[in-house]
């Protein structure tokens, strides 16, 4: 039987670490960075099974879409401090008793609730373990998801084009929630 296994951290400016430059890792993509003017190719990558843009129900329902360049360059302009945390990561492992396509079903059910929840947009990329991790000694069953979100609301301005406002709930200080 599986054991459930789930963190979270974020990507921050503080740590030297770009939102753009996250994604395209963990989607196995080439994508510009415009804030920095630098290119992210990880096209080569293996063991990307899909990545998916997963935007909360009410803007979904509107018939909005975005792509993950726009998506994430987005996250980095909304953000002004040198030290901001422009996304935060789930890391969620995935059952290896399940069929991929179940994998992909609840990978994108935990994003969905989560993107709901806060009115964030996700980012969903499940892995598989490579031929060439399992040589080195990683374990075969390691199917896990990096679901990527942006700590701002998401909502669509007057000529439907979705923005990026204000923080998510779940990145306030305990003080700013009360």
């Amino acid at each position: 039987m599986a054991i459930f296994i789930a963190s979270t951290k974020s990507i921050s400016r503080g740590k030297g670490q770009s939102a753009v430059a996250s994604a395209s890792y963990r989607a196995g993509v080439e994508l510009e960075d415009k804030r920095y003017g630098k290119t992210h190719d990880y096209s080569k990558k293996h063991g990307v099974m899909s990545a998916d843009i997963i935007l909360p129900t009410a803007l979904a329902a509107t018939g909005a879409d975005i792509d993950r360049s726009d998506l994430w360059n987005k996250a980095e302009f909304a953000e002004k401090r040198k030290d901001a945390r422009v996304a935060r990561e789930w890391l969620v492992n995935l059952p290896y008793e399940l069929s991929a396509e179940d994998r992909k079903e609840l990978a994108h059910s935990f994003a969905q609730t989560l993107a709901d929840r806060y009115g964030t947009i996700a980012d969903c990329a499940i892995h598989e373990p490579t031929q060439k991790e399992i040589d080195r000694g990683a374990d075969p069953r390691n199917f896990h998801a990096h679901i990527l979100f942006t700590t701002r609301t998401a909502e669509l301005d007057d000529s439907n084009e979705i923005i990026l406002t204000d923080k998510a709930s779940i990145e306030l200080s305990d003080n700013k929630r009360r």
